[in-house]
């Protein structure tokens, strides 16, 4: 990372944080809500019918505290059939990724 994205990013999390705009964000990202969406197709093969996904994307693991945990309670009794994981799975943009892999 480029010393100068590194400045960009301190400097925006300062501002963040002075206008309480930080501490609303993490709140919010720590608000994990599922919502559940019913497709239907006319010609879809009856081994299909029925057949549940479970879409998780953005989750930034290193990027909240608790997010992991949250999201591990709220998913635990779900039964579904696939899990497709996509999209910023990190905050970060740079540095070691391996303790972002044990979380997911």
């Amino acid at each position: 990372m480029l010393a100068h994205d590194r400045v960009t990013g301190f400097l925006l999390r300062a501002v963040l944080w002075i206008a309480g705009l930080y501490q609303r964000g993490v709140a919010n990202a720590l608000r994990v809500e599922l919502r559940h969406l019913r497709v239907e197709f006319t010609d879809l093969p009856p081994a299909l019918s029925g057949f549940r996904i479970l879409h998780l994307a953005d989750l930034h693991i290193d990027g909240v505290e608790g997010l992991v945990e949250i999201l591990a309670e709220k998913i635990a009794g779900l039964s579904v059939g696939l899990c497709v994981l996509t999209s910023d799975y990190r905050f970060e943009v740079y540095g070691p990724f391996d303790r972002v892999y044990p979380r997911m």
